[in-house]
Order: structure tokens, then C-alpha cells, then sequence
């Protein structure tokens, strides 16, 4: 059976979302058209002025030859020249190539230089010979040359013309297009070029000929490459406290560096202006000053002066609005992009507003994408202001410095790449049992799908099918928007039966017919049958079984387009090929096509650009006789498809195929990437009975080190049962940065050795789950959907819903460790299918589906949440993610018996998620159930048909880990009087915050707190939410005048360490202005604090920070352990705060190497070339990369270091500004000041050497430090005693050492600790 097309890497498929405009604007794709990179032609209409054509026929068709020429000058700047040949019993060269006349010129003299005949000869033939005779000599050299030939004839001598023809495209390199007007097609088809679909246009007569204008103008400058975006764009960029001077600077040049892009995609017609918003906002420069680009790069500037410093992001699009209504330019589209961290602040409702200036300027035909920056970016705020679709409008970086990676990432988005699909057939079977208006809907779906096909490229072709009990009208696939629309309004026009059920047999056995003609089919094409139905069908068993053969004997991929009120589920999910939630698409009704169009047209279009990077890929088989024979077709499928995939997701990709069996051998080499597929046709026989993996493995990686494409991700996939040897070549081949991933095939396998095969960063796959390979892997979870059934929601909304979940799941359960549940709800819960070990996609998709609907009221959310709850505490699995995802509007009539309930089920670890389905949602209710941060756990459709496109948000959200470590955290809250109290209570709402992240994102985290200031306080270390809120907002602001801080901090220091012994990481979050009457207490316990394992979080509250204070206490490396709030609004470092407690994911980082974009975990940058990273210390000699530990460069030369020694390469053979090497050992300086410590190398600002090892330094000045074993100390504050700090007694005049069992180390505080032997010398240590 074929399978479905696969990728191995991860990919963002852009495409635009047209959003409705109240305007009179153009959409915006009618302002985008990809030319050819290369379009500059000489063009030669080649015309039958024969006497069968009408004086009027004949204006109708120069008019179309001018429309024509326009069109293909509105393209942009090419070179076009053009010329005219026109043929009857004879012909001449009206207008010569030698003429050099453009577009208009050629348009002012055609009417003068042609006129009808009344000859009734038709010579194609000789309108051939004498347009080849003016392409030689009057054309340019070099040019590419283009004949059109315009009849409504039959040549005199079809053997001439053909003949003609032939020389013409062979020996004379013409491209031949004709237009057919009521001809004989198929001996035009004969005459043009290939592909011929592509350059021949059967336009049947002349009434018809001005809807193929478009077409012809194409088909002579196909689309390849350069975009034409004529758009307004206006840069709302943030100018708050929150962007600090560096910030702007690079936000300025972000800007800069988008709008040259633009300019030198040849967008000269773009106009820019920019404005910047804090407390209040400014025009900085307007459309209506209409600068070129270079003026505006040199005139853009974050000026922030007079403006404020809060965020008030809603007066930034007022202004753009006001800006684009005043001085947008008529026929062009209007673009913002907000730059901001996406926080409006800081009074209530701030959001609110933001969002409400968004919907206005969406309203009003603008449309908007935006950039989040900063790692504390508010996304959900700017989300819910982009445009549909969110993945096609949203960007994100954690810093304004890594800005320049994304320029290219907004040119994308704004202006697409043209989508070069593979090619592909696709046939829409559209049934019009039903409606009349349904029908109608049907036919404008496929009028928008067509007209982005169409805009892109030739390569696919769609065909309609309508039908009803039986087959009312066939229009066979075309590449021609004109025809394909032509045909549909023949059809509509033509009297169909409306009502009863339709019959979708007859269409599915009519496309196989269509598919299978030889006179149609086409090499390589995809074959795509969409039925477009309610589905509710005669005969289901003979739709089943044409079905099940299309899919798995004639390679047909099917979609499920279902379109109604009453809906056949099970038949839906029957039709639809693998994987179902790229296949199926629900609605309830036809107005909600529209949404879907982007959707559909990425099944089977996706963009040249999706993927920046390479890929070398090699497959190693095991190809034994030990596998069933029928392996030899699966494998091979799979291999195809993968190729297919990866021809259209990346650019440069390799793959290579290595089989063993008691012999390995190369059948496909990264060299030779010839015939792909036919090699991939012809796999041999199986082998023998045995299995060298060993082998097959070493040749994998003779394929990388001498074949292998340095930029590239190199990539090994393993097919194998698991259970031979292969000693330490997976290791050495993850040395060289190959990512192993291994598939489990055979009857009996084992997964422990396809896990050591694949490794810790690898993957383990089955067979049968090989989709998984296009996301990245899921951890292992119990997911639970409560799905509402309310009588709010109509019946084929219900089912949207059940697809919305059935899709997740099918993602969901490709990964062996997941395992879905669902629910329904009303008035009561109602279990649909239970949490299981045994639950596989397709008996999860057949409980949902045979679900019956059962709409109730009232809603009572609490109960279903109540009732998920519990089937976690019955069937959940220990050590995993609990995760509950809610379906609803967030409207009931127990909204403090949900909240309740929410924070019950979070209490005990499970992580709740809200899908809102309405444009105007609750969301104060749905805030307070879900999880947080609640910008993570909320996600918002403004309609049914938006379901679908938060999939990949929802399955990200359930894939991506929570922070696993067991961590013990202790807050320390300053609340002394230099901390007034609305900012003490503002510092006690940002832990309350903070701790409910952790709690919700850090199932193993143990939290308490402790309030100090003349008196210390504390809360119990609680793992449950409620109880940690409640015993913290018992603490009150101050009681004494004293700041604490030393005994505050040793205390929090004692409760943090005393879960050590149970596997939990301390750390000490101190919330503080750094001011403390207890001074000497607060030094002997930071340096306690610093010689332990605890680690201290040091944030600084309030206008008047002493960051030295904080700086001395905050563990190393300080930048990631310190936050100086400058008197800013604490909420916005939620997010921050709790990431650097507890944070579980890890971006991935790019950057710009030359003009390539690399990933900076598999490559690196040397001299502007990009080079694969090695393992060790990276580094550069020349352009090209090296590990220095293995290798040293001198005089541009890499040669192998002796390993043995301990000695540093000669001087010069290194680069000694940006390494250091201590005793043979090279680091990084990265601008530091480094320092040698043994083999070890330190940061002398942080650190120092004491006795060989690295310590962090003391404070004090350096005549009163020391060291004691391999800490430094300050000798006024401890004494060393036996190689162990002791502090210093402040009350005794002699030192001595002393033990404190309690602490288990050496050490006092105050008197009451007992005092060491009297035989030991005072001040000695001995």
C-alpha cells in the first residue's frame, strides 16, 4: 500500500490568510506575482488572419494580445521585447524583433500592423519558418525565446507545421505556446513545447478568450522566483522602559535590514513609515512622505523622546490605523508589523485595548504580523493581534540581538515565496444532493484554491467532478484557471438535481478512470481525490471498497472535505489517507470554505523555502532473508516517499542507501544522486541470513567523510530489529555529529538495542509509525479532551470538535509512551474512551466517532473536570504528564465550582489547557482554570473551522517537557520599610505568579517562603499550590524597623537544603533592594550560601537596587542569576523568574553565515563560510572549522596534537585572542579575561585559583583573602581550620576551630554553638 509523504525535518509552511476587508482594497494576494528569475524574452505572436476569422473575432483578438502583453509587464522589471508574424496563404513579419519595442510600444503599433485576410489558407507552417527566421536574425543574444501561436484552424499540411514546429523547439531552442480558439487541439498539442499541458490553451471560442489572459501571460513568464509585493508597511515598534538603548539600536536595524531586502527583490513600489508608541505614541515618519527605501533605511528611528515609558501598544496602532487612512495609496495592500515583548502594561485592561485596536485595523483591510522579543515576550497578547493565520504572521527571538536571523523569516511571511509543489493531479468530486447555495460556495472554494495554485506554478492541474445519484458533469484536470472556471459556470448553469442522497460510487469510480488514462497521467504526479460531501452516501459498502483500492492499488491520497449539518463520521474517517489530520477537514456549513483554502492548498503545495538548511541523509536496511519478502515493498515505499518529501521540504538534500546483510554494500551514495528513483524501483533481492550491522554502520559513515556536505545536518536512519551488534560505530559516528535515528522492523525486535543505536539525542520508531519522523518527538503523557455538548453547540460543530481531537490523537498515539482519553460534557460527563495501554488511533477514532451527540443543558464544566480528575487518579501512570485540555467558551453557570475544581486537579499535577471556540470567550473564567503562564495554556478559534489551524500549537504545548528537576525553592521577601508596601504587596503577587508557573510546569517542585524584616517569618515547603498561596498571604508588611537579610537568607538556606538528601535542588530566591542592617551576618552567609550546593536567585526590587549587594550574593555566572527590575512593574518577569528556577526548554539557535542560514548546534561560521561544527572546542582556521583539542592550525594549515602531551600548540598556531590554553587544554575567551587554574581555565572577574581548582572569589580587598583547600575566603570573616572554612566567632577574641553537627560541617554562629577542645591553638587552626 502506498504511504503517505514524509519529512524529517521540522518545517513552517507559510502561506497568506486574505482577511475580509470593510474597504474597498484589493486582497493582498492580488498584489503578490512571482516572475521568473530569469524572464527576459523575446516574444513573437505568431496569428491566423486567415479569412475564417470575423473583423470583430479578430479585434477580440488583438485586444486579448494587448491585455496579454500588459499583464506580463505588470510582472516588474524584465526585459521583454516583443514581435508579430501573422500567417494565411502566405505570411509576414509585421513588427520585427529588430524593432526593440517594449510593451506599450508594441501595443500603440499592433492594431496598424495586422489586418484580417479573406484567403481561407491556413499556413502554420510558414508563420513558423518566418518567426524562427526573425528570432535569428533580429534577437538578442542570449534572451530566451518565446512563440505564440494564435488559430481557430486546421494547418493546410499538418506535416509541414509539425515539421516546423520540431525545428523551431530542437535546433532553434523556442519555447512554442499556442492558444486554440475552436480548433483542432490535439494537433496543436502536438506542436508545443513540453510540458504541454502547460503551453497549450484550448480556449473553445472567441467569447471565452479574455478569461485565458492570465494564463497565456504564465505560461510565456512562468512563475519562479521573484516575488512583486506592492504594499504599504508601516513598523509599530515598541518604545517603552521594557527596550533598553541596545534594544532600539537593533530593533533599528532589523528594520533596515527588512526593507532592503525588500528593494533588492525588486519591490520599488513599497512605501514605508514607522511609529513608536510608549505612554504615548508618535508618527516618526509617515506615508505621506513617500520616501525610497535608502531614504527611510537612513531615516528609521526608535525616538522615543516625550513619549513616556509604559506600554501602551493599542495608541501604536491607532496611529499606523490613522497613518494608512490618511495616507495609504489607492490599489495597494496595507501592512503592520509590531515589534514589541508583547505586554501591554500597565493599567487594567490595557490588553483589552491592544487587542480591540488590532480588531479595527483587521476590519479595515490591514493586515497584521508581528515579532516578539525578548524572553519574556507576552506571545499570547501579540497573537491574539496578528492575523489569520497565527503560524503565518507570528515570529518570536529571545533577544533583539539574534534579530537579524528572522529578516528573512518577515520578508517570507509578508511576502511569500511562489509554492513550487511536486507535481500533482488533483480531482474535487463536488456533490450537489443538497443545496443550491451550497454548491454555489462549492464553486468559489475552488476558484480561490485555483487562483494561489495558479499564481505559483504549472506543475499541478485540478479537476472537478459533480455528481448526485449519478455523474452530472466531468471536467478533466487542467493547469488553466480560465478553462477550469469556464467549465464550473457551464456546469452551475446547467440544471442539476438537487435534493436526496447522493451516490459517491459513480465519482470514485469515474477519478480512477480519469487516473488511470494513460492519456492523462503524467509521471511523477501526485494523485489527490477530494470528495466533498456530507457524506451521508448510497451504497457505503461499494464506497468503502473503491475507496480502499484507490488508496492502496492505484496510490491515490484522499481527503475527506466533509460540508453539512448531518454528518457521517465513520465514513470520513474510512475514506481519508494517512495521516488522517492532514486529510480531513469538517464544516458545518459552506460560508466556512473560505477559511479553509490555505489549509488545502498546503496538502499539496509547499514552499521553496520552508527549510534553509541541507540535509544528508543515509539509510542503512537491514536487507537479510531473516525479514518477511514482503518487506522488499514496504521498504521501498517508505524510501520513496521519503525522498519525494524531502525533494519538496528542503533545499540540497542527499540521500544515500547502504543494505547489509552478512555483507554490507553502497546501493545509493551521497555522491551520485542520479536516478534516485528508479534505483529506489529497483531494489535487489534480499540478501543472506545474516546481519553485519557493523558494517553497514561504518559504511554510513564512509559516506559522510567523503561525500558528506559540511553545512548540512547529517543524518543516519538504522531499519533494523535491534538485536545485532555494532560496538562502537554508533558512537563514532555521533563523534562527527551524525543524529542516529533507529526504526524497529521485524516480527521481534528489541527496543533496548534500538535505543543504544539511536543514543541519547537520537529516536526510536516503528515501522508503522514512521509519520512521527516530521515532529519532534513527544514526551511520554496521559492526555485527557473534554469536549463540550452543550446544546449551544450545533451538531456538525460538535463533530468539527470530535476531528479537532481525533487529529491530535492520531499525532499523539505515533509515540509508544502516549496515551489519550476523552470526555464529553453537558449537564453530566460522559466517558467516551478511557485512558489505555491498548488504545491504538484507529479504536480512539471509532469511540469518538460512534459517540453519539447528545446536546444538554446546562454547562457544567466542573463536573467533566471533576470526572478527569478522577480517571487520573484510576488510570494514570506514575512519573508522567497528566494533561487535561478543555474544549469550551469558558461560559457556565458554576464559575466558582469550575475554578475550584481547576485548582484541585493542578494541586495535584495535572496540567489543564483551554481551547476557547468563539470570537468573544470568556476568558476571565478560562484564566483562572488553566495552568500557567496562561498565554501558554490558552488558545483561542474564532470559529470551528480555526480549529484545525491550532493543531500544531496544541500538539507542541502537550510535546513539549515541563522542568523535571526535583528542585526545593525558597522565596525570600524583603518587607522592611525601605520597601514600601504596595511594592511589597506587587513583590508578594509576582512569587504568588511565579509559584503557580512552577507548580504548573515543575510537577517535582517543593515551594515555601520566608518574610523578613526586623523579624523573620516563614511558610511551611508545601508541593500543593492552594497551600503555599494561603501561608504566604498570611504574612503581612512590616512589624520592625530592621532588615534582616543575613538571618532571612540562612534560614531560607537551612529549609532549601534540607530535602538535599531526598534528590531535591536547592535554591534561594531572594526578593530585596539589597539593603541590610545586618551587614556582617549577610556577608558570613553569603559565603556560606556560595560554598554550598544552593543555588541563590537574586532579584532586585524597587528604584534604589544596591546591585553590588545583590551581585555578591547571586550564584555564578551572575547574568543568569540576577534581575534588576529598575523600578519597573513586576508582573511582566514572571516568565523569566520561573525559567530560571526551573526551565525546560531549550531553543534552537540560527544566524547568518555569509548569505546562508545555519543552525549553530551543526554548524559554524569561519571567514563567512559555513562549516560543519565539530565536537570539542570549535574553531576556525581559514574558512575552514577545526576541534582544537585534536588539532591545531598553523599558517593556514590543520594538523593532528600529539594527545598524549599536556603541551599547547606552538605560538601562532592558535589564535591567541580568542583562546587561552592551559596545559594543552584550549578554551574560549569570548571577550573575557581569562586565566589559567591547572587544566582548567577561569573568568578572573568571577573567579580565581586556589590550590588547582577554580573558586569563586571572596569579597574584600585582596591583601585580607586567602585560600582554605580550594575556596578563597576572607580572613576578617572565617579562619580556616583542617583545610575547612570555619566563620569567625565576632564575640571571642581568640578563633578557634569548632564542629557543628547539625549543618554537618565546620563552622559557628553566634555563642550558642559549642566551642571546640581546649588543647587547640587560638587562631591557628590546628
Amino acid at each position: 500500500m502506498r504511504k503517505h509523504l514524509l519529512t524529517l525535518l521540522i518545517v513552517l509552511l507559510y502561506n497568506y490568510k486574505q482577511t475580509t476587508s470593510a474597504t474597498s482594497l484589493k486582497s493582498f494576494r492580488e498584489f503578490l506575482r512571482s516572475g521568473d528569475e530569469d524572464c527576459n524574452s523575446d516574444v513573437i505572436f505568431v496569428v491566423d488572419e486567415s479569412g475564417s476569422i470575423s473583423p470583430t473575432q479578430y479585434e477580440e483578438m488583438i485586444q486579448f494580445i494587448k491585455d496579454v502583453v500588459a499583464e506580463m509587464e505588470s510582472f516588474g522589471s524584465n526585459d521583454i521585447i516583443y514581435g508579430v508574424v501573422s500567417f494565411s496563404w502566405k505570411a509576414d513579419v509585421d513588427i520585427s524583433l529588430d524593432e526593440r519595442m517594449d510593451g506599450a510600444e508594441f501595443s500603440a503599433s499592433l492594431e496598424n500592423a495586422i489586418k484580417p485576410q479573406a484567403e481561407m489558407s491556413t499556413r502554420t507552417d510558414l508563420g513558423i519558418e518566418n518567426a524562427i527566421s526573425d528570432f535569428e536574425l533580429c534577437g538578442r543574444s542570449g534572451s530566451k525565446r518565446v512563440m505564440v501561436i494564435l488559430t481557430d484552424g486546421v494547418p493546410n499540411d499538418e506535416e509541414l507545421a509539425q515539421a516546423a514546429a520540431t525545428r523551431a523547439k530542437e535546433i532553434y531552442k523556442i519555447t512554442i505556446t499556442a492558444v486554440c480558439i475552436g480548433c483542432n487541439v490535439e494537433q496543436l498539442h502536438a506542436m508545443v513545447s513540453e510540458p504541454k499541458d502547460s503551453n497549450i490553451i484550448d480556449a473553445k471560442n472567441f467569447a471565452n478568450i479574455a478569461l485565458f489572459v492570465s494564463d497565456l501571460a504564465n505560461s510565456i513568464c512562468p512563475p519562479k522566483g521573484r516575488k512583486i509585493c506592492d504594499c504599504d508597511l508601516v513598523f509599530v515598534m515598541d518604545g517603552s522602559s521594557s527596550m533598553s538603548e541596545e534594544d532600539g539600536v537593533n530593533i533599528e536595524q532589523f528594520v533596515r535590514d527588512v526593507v532592503m531586502t525588500f528593494e533588492n527583490m525588486g519591490n520599488r513600489g513599497m512605501h514605508f513609515g514607522a511609529v513608536v508608541f510608549s505612554t504615548q505614541s508618535a508618527i516618526r515618519i509617515s506615508l505621506g512622505q513617500n520616501m525610497d527605501t535608502q531614504t527611510f533605511s537612513n531615516s528609521i528611528s526608535l525616538d522615543r523622546n516625550g513619549l513616556g515609558y509604559q506600554t501602551k501598544t493599542h495608541l501604536g496602532i491607532q496611529a499606523a490605523i490613522g497613518d494608512f487612512q490618511r495616507n495609504g495609496h489607492d490599489n495597494h495592500c496595507w501592512l503592520m508589523v509590531i515589534l514589541s515583548d508583547g505586554a501591554p502594561c500597565c493599567s487594567i485592561g490595557d490588553d483589552e485595548l491592544a487587542k480591540n485596536a488590532a480588531d479595527d485595523a483587521k476590519r479595515q483591510g490591514i493586515e497584521i504580523f508581528s515579532v516578539c522579543i525578548g524572553r519574556d515576550c507576552d506571545d499570547f497578547q501579540l497573537k491574539e493581534m496578528v492575523s489569520d493565520d497565527i503560524d503565518d504572521h507570528y515570529l518570536q527571538t529571545v533577544e533583539t540581538s539574534a534579530l537579524p536571523e528572522y529578516v528573512k523569516d518577515l520578508v517570507d511571511i509578508m511576502c511569500p515565496d511562489p509554492c513550487f509543489e511536486t507535481p500533482a493531479d488533483v480531482i474535487f468530486m463536488l456533490d450537489h444532493s443538497k443545496f443550491h447555495e451550497t454548491f454555489v460556495g462549492l464553486r468559489s472554494f475552488i476558484e480561490k484554491i485555483a487562483e494561489k495554485v495558479a499564481t505559483s506554478s504549472f506543475s499541478l492541474r485540478i479537476g472537478v467532478i459533480t455528481f448526485n445519484e449519478e455523474v452530472s458533469h466531468v471536467i478533466l484536470p487542467t493547469p488553466f484557471i480560465g478553462r477550469l472556471l469556464a467549465d464550473l459556470d457551464d456546469a452551475l448553469s446547467t440544471s442539476l438535481n438537487f435534493g436526496g442522497y447522493g451516490s459517491m460510487y459513480p465519482p470514485m469510480k469515474k477519478m480512477l478512470e480519469i487516473f488511470t488514462d494513460v492519456t492523462q497521467k503524467r509521471d511523477g504526479a501526485r494523485l489527490i481525490g477530494i470528495m466533498v460531501s456530507d457524506f451521508n452516501t448510497t451504497n457505503q459498502a461499494d464506497v468503502e471498497s473503491i475507496t480502499n483500492h484507490a488508496k492502496g492499488y492505484e496510490g491515490v491520497e484522499m481527503i475527506s472535505l466533509s460540508v453539512g449539518a448531518w454528518q457521517n463520521p465513520g465514513l470520513i474517517q474510512f475514506m481519508a489517507s494517512e495521516p488522517k489530520d492532514d486529510h480531513i477537514y469538517q464544516l458545518s456549513n459552506a460560508e466556512d470554505l473560505k477559511d479553509i483554502v490555505n489549509l488545502m492548498v498546503k496538502t499539496f503545495c509547499v514552499p521553496s523555502y520552508c527549510v534553509h538548511v541541507p540535509l544528508d541523509v543515509v539509510f542503512v536496511i537491514d536487507w537479510s532473508s531473516a525479514l518477511k519478502e514482503n518487506f522488499i515493498l514496504m521498504a521501498q515505499g517508505f524510501l520513496k516517499d521519503v525522498y519525494a518529501r524531502l525533494g519538496i521540504y528542503t533545499t540540497n538534500t542527499r540521500m544515500g542507501v547502504v543494505l547489509i546483510g552478512s555483507v554490507a554494500r553502497h546501493y545509493i551514495t551521497l555522491e551520485n544522486q542520479d536516478d534516485i528513483k528508479a534505483k529506489l524501483n529497483a531494489l535487489p533481492a534480499m540478501l543472506t541470513d545474516n546481519t553485519d550491522l557493523d558494517a553497514g554502520l561504518l559504511l554510513m559513515i564512509e559516506q559522510f567523510e567523503m561525500y558528506g556536505n559540511e553545512v548540512a545536518q547529517w543524518m543516519g536512519v538504522v531499519l533494523t530489529n535491534g538485536k545485532q551488534p555494532f560496538g562502537k560505530r554508533a558512537d563514532e559516528a555521533r563523534e562527527m555529529s551524525i543524529k542516529i535515528i533507529s526504526i524497529a522492523i521485524g516480527d521481534e525486535v528489541s527496543l533496548t538495542g534500538l535505543a543504544d543505536l539511536a543514543g541519547v539525542d537520537g529516536k526510536v520508531l516503528s515501522i508503522k509509525s514512521y509519520v512521527a519522523l516530521k515532529s519532534p518527538p513527544c514526551e511520554a503523557a496521559d492526555v485527557i479532551f473534554l469536549i463540550d455538548q452543550t446544546t449551544s453547540i450545533h451538531e456538525a460543530d460538535y463533530y468539527v470538535q470530535m476531528q479537532f481531537v481525533i487529529d491530535i490523537a492520531y499525532r499523539l498515539l505515533d509515540y509508544k509512551e502516549a496515551r489519550v482519553g476523552a470526555f464529553a460534557y453537558n449537564s453530566r460527563p460522559y466517558l467516551i474512551t478511557p485512558l489505555s495501554d491498548e488504545n491504538e488511533r484507529e479504536t480512539f477514532a471509532k469511540a469518538i466517532t460512534d459517540h453519539p451527540y447528545f446536546p444538554g443543558m446546562p454547562t457544567y464544566i466542573f463536573y467533566a473536570i471533576e470526572a478527569a480528575r478522577d480517571h487520573f487518579k484510576d488510570e494514570g501512570r506514575q512519573g508522567v504528564e497528566h494533561i487535561m485540555i478543555v474544549i469550551s467558551d469558558g461560559y457556565t453557570q458554576f464559575s466558582q465550582a469550575t475554578i475550584h475544581e481547576a485548582e484541585l486537579s493542578r494541586d495535584e499535577n495535572i496540567r489543564i489547557a483551554a481551547v476557547a471556540v468563539t470570537e468573544r470567550p470568556n476568558m476571565k473564567l478560562l484564566k483562572s482554570i488553566v495552568s500557567r503562564p496562561q498565554n501558554k495554556y490558552i488558545f483561542t478559534a474564532k470559529n470551528y473551522v480555526s480549529l484545525k489551524k491550532l493543531e500544531n500549537s496544541v500538539m507542541k504545548l502537550i510535546c513539549t517537557p515541563p522542568c523535571k528537576d526535583k528542585v526545593s525553592v525558597v522565596f525570600v521577601i524583603d518587607k522592611s520599610y525601605s520597601i514600601h508596601e504596595s511594592l511589597f504587596n506587587e513583590t508578594r503577587d509576582l512569587v504568588h505568579e511565579a509559584a503557580d508557573v512552577l507548580f504548573d510546569n515543575a510537577p517535582n517542585a517543593v515551594l515555601a517562603a520566608v518574610v523578613f524584616d526586623g523579624r523573620v517569618e516563614s511558610t511551611p515547603l508545601t508541593p500543593i499550590a492552594s497551600t503555599f498561596h494561603s501561608s504566604l498571604d498570611s504574612l503581612v508588611w512590616p512589624t520592625e524597623d530592621f532588615t534582616k537579610t543575613g538571618r532571612a537568607l540562612f534560614e531560607a538556606f537551612m529549609y532549601a537544603r534540607s530535602l538535599v538528601p531526598n534528590g531535591f535542588k536547592p535554591v534561594v530566591v531572594l526578593l530585596s533592594d539589597g539593603a541590610a542592617t545586618d551587614t556582617a551576618t549577610f556577608l558570613l552567609t553569603t559565603t556560606t550560601l556560595q560554598a554550598s550546593d544552593v543555588r541563590i536567585v537574586a532579584i532586585g526590587i524597587g528604584p534604589d537596587v544596591n546591585e553590588y549587594m545583590l551581585s555578591a550574593i547571586a550564584s555564578r555566572p551572575v547574568r543568569d542569576n540576577v534581575i534588576i527590575t529598575k523600578g519597573k512593574p513586576l508582573l511582566p518577569f514572571i516568565t523569566k523568574l520561573a525559567s530560571m528556577v526551573c526551565n525546560g526548554e531549550q531553543p534552537t539557535h540560527k544566524k547568518i553565515c555569509g548569505n546562508t542560514l545555519i543552525l549553530t548546534e551543526i554548524s559554524m561560521c569561519c571567514n563567512g563560510v559555513p562549516q560543519k561544527k565539530p565536537n570539542g572546542i570549535p574553531g576556525c582556521c581559514g574558512s575552514e572549522s577545526y576541534n582544537l583539542n585534536t588539532h591545531w592550525c598553523c599558517n593556514g594549515t590543520i594538523g593532528a596534537r600529539d594527545q598524549d602531551s599536556k603541551t599547547c600548540p606552538p605560538s601562532g598556531c592558535y589564535d591567541e585572542t580568542k583562546y587561552i590554553c592551559c596545559e594543552g587544554s584550549l578554551s574560549s575567551l569570548n571577550g573575557r579575561n581569562m586565566a589559567c587554574c591547572g587544566t582548567l581555565s577561569y573568568d578572573t572577574a568571577l573567579y580565581t585559583c586556589c590550590n588547582g581548582q577554580v573558586a569563586d572569589m571572596a569579597l574584600g580587598s585582596s591583601h585580607l583573602l586567602d585560600c582554605c583547600g580550594g575556596v578563597q575566603y576572607n580572613i576578617l570573616i572565617d579562619h580556616c581550620c583542617n583545610g575547612v572554612l570555619t566563620p569567625t566567632d565576632m564575640n571571642s577574641e581568640s578563633h578557634i576551630c569548632i564542629v557543628h553537627e547539625k549543618l554537618n560541617m565546620t563552622g559557628c554562629f553566634g555563642s550558642s554553638w559549642v566551642v571546640g577542645s581546649p588543647e587547640q591553638k587560638p587562631g591557628t587552626g590546628v
